[in-house]
């Protein structure tokens, strides 16, 4: 089972989200949360995981970004865990009370449904 989710991000990184999928953190070696003052780690992001939730949440985050743009994306469920950053336990519950969850794994190019600028 499929569902639409959100992406937010800048479009400096279009071109290659296009051709490589939206890739988890840790394949980058880097991530946009500020984890030094994290020093349990409880807000770091799971590194295997690309972050999606409702369009509200992804064009929030995309605001931060420089030419921030928002991605329409289709992703199987079966992928989808409880933001790190949510108490609840299931990902359904995450994004229901947090408006986000995570997606294990590498989000392919042809899952980017719709590129919505801001």
């Amino acid at each position: 089972m499929e569902i639409t989710l959100y992406h937010g991000t800048s479009r400096k990184y279009l071109e290659n989200l296009l051709q490589k999928g939206i890739l988890p953190w840790g394949n980058l070696g880097k991530n946009n949360w500020e984890s030094e003052m994290d020093f349990y780690g409880l807000f770091t992001p799971k590194k295997d995981c690309v972050y999606l939730g409702y369009f509200n949440e992804a064009e929030r985050y995309a605001k931060f970004e420089e030419e921030g743009i928002v991605l329409k994306v289709k992703v199987n469920v079966n992928n989808l865990e409880a933001d790190e950053d949510s108490s609840q336990k299931n990902w359904k519950d995450s994004l229901r009370l947090n408006g986000t969850c995570a997606y294990c794994g590498i989000i392919s190019p042809n899952k980017i449904k719709e590129v919505i600028n801001l």
